[in-house]
């Protein structure tokens, strides 16, 4: 279960930056709460894939932000 607190943390980590970026917040959101609803109807943890993904929105925003 732990895991999933860390992806929610981590999830909304995506908040300020979107904003710094001018990234839709609400598309981001959305993206995640469709992943956390599968975890939870599914009653398990993110999936590696889920992982990445999250981690790819994160690096995207920040080198938006490098640049």
């Amino acid at each position: 279960m732990n895991e999933v607190f860390d992806f929610v943390d981590k999830a909304l980590s995506l908040v300020p930056l979107a904003i710094q970026t001018g990234a839709s917040v609400v598309a981001l959101i959305e993206q995640q709460r469709t992943a956390l609803a599968a975890m939870r109807n599914e009653n398990r943890g993110p999936t590696d894939a889920e992982w990445s993904n999250l981690n790819a929105t994160i690096d995207g925003l920040m080198g938006q932000l490098k640049d």
